[in-house]
């Protein structure tokens, strides 16, 4: 991890939620693939860490200063360590469009929201923050989303806030795991990805990487996502302490929802039959 992943990581890190654009006519019709619409609202606690990612500089062997000064920027201009919930409304959304990435063509919809903070989570008072901003949702494809969680910086993995509804998690899983292993060396203990499973089926991904560097531990992420492909859990983790974590609102509802539904069926029939029991038992009175 050389002082040239750090210029990288903070470029990765400004642009990666938010590319200002100009907005214009919506999309009248979306691709199955886009699970979510206008005028949704999306809301995510937020936990930032910023001494886990200290540590990992610290290790890296930069000088007290630096680690501070960075920090300090990162944390406080980029990352508000502050901040206790994001949220966003999508505003706009556009008709499919084609781009190239790395000289091949893939399908993308582009969407624009106002995003929203807050330094108090219960009391939802939200300070605008950013309007119009650019986002986009690319149709799934194999290689392409494996490039995009392997080409995140300090193995973040995949640090997407909305992506395609129609992922294969179990082959994403294996293909990452896969160039992973060939990018370290062919060490599986130095990078890995396995498929994430909640509630009652996969889910998202997770991976582990190590850089070959003795004095450095393991940078660690946790991706999942719901039906409409909105990360539900974000997790990126410096040697098993996070450093940032994002919950989207009614986590559990969207994991559990089939078990909440069953279990609700069940305590209304239960209901029905013990009210029908107490009026047998009335009549025979």
């Amino acid at each position: 991890m050389k002082k040239s992943k750090i210029l990288c990581f903070v470029i990765i890190t400004s642009a990666i939620f938010f590319i200002p654009q100009i907005s214009y006519a919506r999309a009248e019709e979306k691709p199955s693939y886009v699970g979510v619409d206008v005028n949704d609202v999306l809301i995510w606690k937020v936990t930032i860490e910023p001494g886990e990612f200290e540590d990992a500089l610290e290790d890296e062997g930069f000088s007290d200063a630096f680690v501070e000064n960075y920090s300090d920027w990162l944390f406080d201009d980029e990352w508000d360590k502050d901040v206790e919930a994001w949220k966003f409304v999508i505003i706009d959304m556009k008709d499919e469009k084609e781009f190239d990435y790395k000289g091949d063509e893939y399908d993308t919809v582009p969407y624009y929201l106002n995003f929203y903070t807050t330094e108090d989570y219960a009391e939802k008072d939200w300070d605008r923050e950013e309007m119009n901003e650019r986002g986009s949702i690319a149709k799934y494809d194999k290689d392409l989303y494996t490039e995009i969680a392997m080409n995140r910086p300090f193995g973040m993995g995949l640090y997407y806030s909305i992506v395609a509804n129609n992922i294969n998690w179990e082959k994403l899983a294996k293909e990452l795991d896969e160039e992973l292993d060939d990018e370290y060396d062919g060490d599986d203990e130095k990078g890995s990805a396995k498929v994430v499973e909640s509630g009652y089926k996969a889910n998202g991904i997770s991976t582990s990487i190590n850089f070959d560097d003795e004095e450095l531990d393991d940078f660690d992420s946790i991706s999942q996502y719901n039906d409409d492909g909105v990360c539900i859990y974000y997790e990126w983790s410096y040697d098993d302490d996070p450093i940032i974590i994002l919950e989207l609102e009614m986590k559990t509802l969207y994991e559990y929802w089939h078990v909440i539904l069953a279990g609700t069926i069940i305590g209304i029939i239960a209901v029905v039959m013990v009210v029908i029991v107490i009026k047998k038992l009335r009549k025979r009175k």
